[in-house]
């Protein structure tokens, strides 16, 4: 309807002109207003000028559908070009925050603890801020997902270790209290499926195209 609406309007302000030109040019052609001929010269100029008018109603239609089709690509295109950035960005992140778990989760796997907590703060900030919607491949999500899953897996097991069982020395040994060789193995065996997911996820994410 507003489209409609607009080529009419162009349409009428490009008839004016040549309506009022035509009434002119009648009125001082044929004299006064109430001469046959007049009326004769007025009805024939207006006709020929109102068939202009409706022949180019619907170039004036088709004008105004073609401005906004360009406006409308305009806007999408704008909008994708966001997305990839923004998706660029996302996958910049959390490339770098998955491969800087990498080294102490590789010393977990061999028994040396060198790091006691793993980072997962810009995945959960981008989760609760919802900048995870510009990731659009459902399985890279899943990878993603699987990783920091495994990760506080890890971390949860090395709160205990640390509040409970922490040793004084950075190499877990085999312990005479069973509970403590539990939480350590378990630790060991979570750092191990931790860094599967991880490089799994490093190189879903490397070969992203979102």
């Amino acid at each position: 309807m507003g489209r409609t609406a607009g080529g009419l309007l162009l349409a009428s302000i490009a008839a004016a002109p040549p309506l009022l030109y035509a009434g002119y040019i009648t009125i001082i052609t044929n004299g006064p207003l109430l001469t046959s001929a007049y009326w004769q010269g007025t009805m024939g100029n207006w006709l020929a000028t109102i068939i202009g008018v409706v022949a180019g109603l619907p170039i004036a239609l088709w004008l105004n559908k073609a401005i906004q089709r360009v406006a409308e690509s305009r806007t999408a295109a704008e909008a994708t070009a966001k997305a990839a950035e923004r998706a660029e960005r996302v996958r910049e992140v959390l490339l770098k925050e998955l491969g800087d778990n990498v080294p102490g989760l590789e010393d977990l796997t061999t028994g040396t603890i060198t790091r006691i907590h793993f980072s997962t703060a810009r995945w959960n900030a981008m989760a609760a801020g919802g900048e995870l919607r510009w990731v659009t491949e459902v399985d890279l999500l899943e990878q993603l997902a699987l990783a920091y899953e495994s990760i506080d897996v890890v971390n949860g097991l090395a709160r205990i270790w640390i509040a409970y069982f922490a040793p004084s020395c950075q190499t877990p040994r085999s312990d005479n209290n069973t509970d403590v060789s539990t939480v350590i193995e378990l630790l060991i065996g979570a750092g191990v499926d931790a860094l599967d997911q991880t490089k799994n996820a490093i190189i879903s994410l490397s070969g992203s195209t979102t």
